[in-house]
């Protein structure tokens, strides 16, 4: 454990590791640099208690429907939306907490949905706005979509 007081005058003392899952190097090496952290104005236990409370996919998903695309689509949409939720974000991505989505999660997305371009393109329309609408509520850091320079897959052309 480490004991410091942050910038607010609070005492806390988080737990750096369990007894025999680090060396006694390691944890006092992990103690210095979040000393070093609290002496810049940081505070390693708030970081990590907001990280843990962070929503996932799930709820930004849910969100996204109640205060968005309800409002906003039409009703065709946001039946769609609903769909391409229930069948392919919640379920590969709903358990992710928002700011640990990766840009890889994403690719990974589109390649397990590349068979159906079609509604992969849409699926990924929808999480670019979904993220972009993260950053505004304040879930993510500005400019920090994953979607961001994910291609469209493209769609083969029809005869006719």
């Amino acid at each position: 454990m480490l004991a410091y007081v942050a910038n607010d005058g609070q005492r806390r003392k988080p737990a750096i590791g369990r007894f025999g899952e680090l060396t006694v190097e390691q944890a006092r090496g992990i103690a210095q640099d979040w000393l070093s952290d609290v002496r810049k104005g940081k505070d390693p236990s708030v970081e990590r208690s907001a990280a843990r409370q962070a929503p996932t996919v799930e709820k930004l998903f849910e969100r996204f429907m109640s205060e968005y695309s309800v409002g906003r689509n039409k009703p065709s949409t946001v039946k769609s939306n609903r769909g391409y939720g229930k069948r392919h974000i919640i379920p590969i991505l709903g358990h992710l907490k928002v700011p640990t989505v990766t840009r890889a999660d994403i690719s990974d997305l589109m390649k397990r949905m590349s068979k159906a371009p079609t509604n992969a393109n849409r699926v990924l329309s929808a999480l670019r706005k979904m993220f972009n609408l993260a950053e505004v509520w304040g879930l993510r850091p500005d400019g920090s979509n994953p979607c961001r320079h994910i291609r469209n897959i493209p769609n083969e052309e029809r005869p006719g």
